[in-house]
């Protein structure tokens, strides 16, 4: 279960409790934009990667990126998750540094299709009753096709008639 405070829109939940940001987002909740590398300032209206101050890295910056790391496991156990990965950047002396681009990034993974449990559909009408006097009997039916169980789900339970 997701923290309610995790942003809709620029997080996302990675596990109980954990908010993960998307690129360009920071913070506990993910609610906080990254500026532009070398920045003063903060960002211009909330968007991620602008400034509102004079870009600052200085001339012969050496400061580099790291290689990417490993990306994470997928978001999701099964249907269309993300996945992401980080890098550092730093001088030459291990210092945190400024260069230009972002420290993340992420990606799409699909692991496989979730179970989708069969539901029945509305019960058809009653049938005429079988005989024309006497005891006789109505039928009506259901299918279980709302939706139709696919990938392992569980089938529909009790009777179709």
């Amino acid at each position: 279960i997701c923290r309610d405070s995790c942003h809709p829109v620029n997080g996302y939940c990675h596990s109980p409790g954990e908010c993960i940001c998307r690129n360009g987002w920071t913070g506990r909740d993910c609610n906080e934009c990254v500026p532009y590398p070398g920045c003063k300032g903060t960002c211009v209206n909330n968007v991620p990667w602008t400034c509102t101050d004079i870009d600052t890295i200085p001339p012969g910056n050496t400061d580099e990126w790291s290689a990417w790391g490993r990306w994470s496991t997928c978001s999701r156990t099964c249907g269309d998750g993300t996945q992401i990965r980080a890098r550092t950047c730093a001088d030459h002396n291990g210092v945190s540094g400024n260069c230009r681009g972002s420290s993340t990034e992420s990606r799409r993974c699909s692991i496989s299709n979730c179970k989708i449990d069969g539901h029945w559909a509305e019960w058809t009408r009653w049938a005429p009753c079988s005989a024309s006097c006497g005891t006789g009997s109505k039928t009506r039916f259901r299918s279980c096709s709302n939706p139709i169980p696919r990938y392992g789900g569980k089938p529909c339970a009790g009777l179709d008639r």
